[in-house]
Order: C-alpha cells, then sequence, then structure tokens
C-alpha cells in the first residue's frame, strides 16, 4: 500500500491523510488472525512507511511533536521485530528441511522449531 503526495495539495492535509491510512493499515494488519506472521510484518512496513513520511516532511527534526510521534512509532516497531524475526526464522527453517530433509538430525530440527515458536508466541 503505496502513498502519494498530490501536487497542489495541502501538504498539511496530505500528511495527515497518509498517516492516518498508513495507521490503519497497520492496526488492521494486526487484527489478521488469518496469517498472523504476515500482518505483523505488513503492520512493521505499514510503520515504516509512517517513519519515512516523517522524515521527508521534517528532515530537520525540528518540530517537537514529530520527534515525538516518530519515537513512538519506533517503538512500536521494536515491539513486534521479535514476533516477526522469530516468524523470518521459521519460515527459514521449513525451507531449510525441505531442501536439506533427511540429512539433518530430526531432534536437531524438533528444537530450533520449538525454539523459534516460542519466541514467535512472546
Amino acid at each position: 500500500m503505496a502513498y502519494q503526495l498530490r501536487p497542489g495539495a495541502d501538504l498539511s492535509a496530505d500528511f495527515r491523510r497518509i498517516l492516518g491510512e498508513q495507521l490503519k493499515h497497520a492496526a488492521n494488519r494486526l487484527c489478521d488472525t488469518d496469517d498472523r506472521g504476515r500482518g505483523v510484518h505488513e503492520a512493521r512496513k505499514a510503520i515504516k512507511r509512517c517513519r519515512a513520511l516523517i522524515h521527508l516532511v521534517d528532515s530537520e527534526r525540528a518540530s517537537k511533536p514529530l520527534r515525538k510521534l516518530e519515537k513512538r512509532l519506533r517503538a512500536a516497531a521494536r515491539s513486534l521485530a521479535g514476533a516477526r524475526n522469530a516468524q523470518a526464522m521459521l519460515e527459514t527453517l521449513t525451507r531449510l528441511e525441505e531442501h536439506y530433509g533427511e540429512r539433518w538430525s530430526v531432534n536437531l530440527l524438533q528444537g530450533l522449531r520449538a525454539a523459534f515458536y516460542g519466541r514467535k508466541q512472546r
């Protein structure tokens, strides 16, 4: 979900519109129970777009309210990072299992999967 600043439009209004759309998208994706890992990933991307937008309109970091908002968005993304990293590890482990299969110890694979799944649940 990309965003676009409209030529000739009020920058302040576009900023609020885009920020609202991205934050709503992030919240909706976090509520997606069908694919939680994908939802976390998409929410983090939306938060990243919000932070990029803030940096675009306030590159000198002069606005205290925007600095505060950016700090909160960074903290929110960081809080989701563990779940996303664990999901990525599980996906990688699945691909490694498919590729190497029987060459790996079953106990090793089960141990890794349990550890990554435990991280994902936190």
